[in-house]
């Protein structure tokens, strides 16, 4: 699991901050608007990216993640407070407060015992309070990219909403995100046997090609992806409610 977070640190790095990120910007958009109330807990909140955006909102923002690495580059990257402490999910288990909304953003595939994990996280919500999950789609498309960033498996919709249901949360949403993903993602993984990378994310220097096709996903994710679920996708989200 070691080299599993030091790929995840170097991953980071290579992304650099939002601003030239198509699928971190608009994701990270999509999930503020699902957000309740004012204190917000990011579980896994790796170089604090979303808890920035949570903060610029006027929200109050608290961060888990076990990397120290990543602990770091969120203060060279912002320069704030964003309420960060070092420790995985299961130490959500020794802190007392309690929280409006807590977010696992591509991480409870990381944890072995998830149900454990979302009974938690329920424990953890205040009245009314609400949790807001994005994990990998489809366990057919495990392959080289989960094994290298410490993936423990991939979820279904039906699969990832008995889980939380099961935890004594209702469902809000659910569903699948990132369509365009998908086809590319198998043709690496599944036929050419590599891991899928996306070269053209983050703020390295791009080509005209690379600077269109750039700008395209970013509008792609605003005006369609994120408005629109046509039912599959390379991730799935699910919110739900302490009720």
């Amino acid at each position: 699991m070691e080299s599993a977070a030091q790929n995840l640190h170097s991953l980071y790095l290579e992304l650099g901050d939002l601003k030239g990120d198509f699928r971190n910007y608009n994701l990270y958009r999509f999930i503020l608007k699902r957000l309740q109330g004012k204190s917000i807990l990011d579980i896994g909140c790796g170089a604090g990216h979303f808890l920035h955006l949570v903060k610029e909102k006027g929200m109050t923002p608290f961060g888990l993640e076990e990397n120290k690495e990543l602990i770091e580059l969120s203060k060279r990257l912002y320069n704030e407070d964003l309420g960060i402490i070092q420790g995985t999910a299961e130490k959500l288990n020794t802190l007392k407060n309690t929280y409006d909304s807590i977010v696992m953003i591509d991480v409870l595939e990381h944890i072995e015992n998830d149900r454990e994990i979302l009974k938690n996280m329920r424990e953890h919500l205040r009245d009314n309070g609400r949790i807001v999950i994005l994990v990998p789609a489809y366990q057919l498309l495990y392959g080289k990219r989960d094994k290298n960033i410490g993936h423990f498996r991939r979820y279904t919709k039906s699969g990832l909403t008995e889980k939380i249901q099961n935890s004594g949360l209702k469902i809000v949403e659910a569903r699948y995100w990132n369509m365009l993903g998908i086809v590319p993602y198998f043709i690496a993984e599944k036929i050419l046997k590599k891991e899928f990378i996306v070269g053209f994310r983050g703020n390295k220097k791009k080509g005209v090609a690379g600077k269109f096709l750039n700008k395209t996903l970013f509008a792609w994710f605003n005006k369609i992806e994120n408005p629109l679920s046509l039912g599959f996708g390379l991730s799935v989200l699910v919110v739900a409610e302490k009720q």
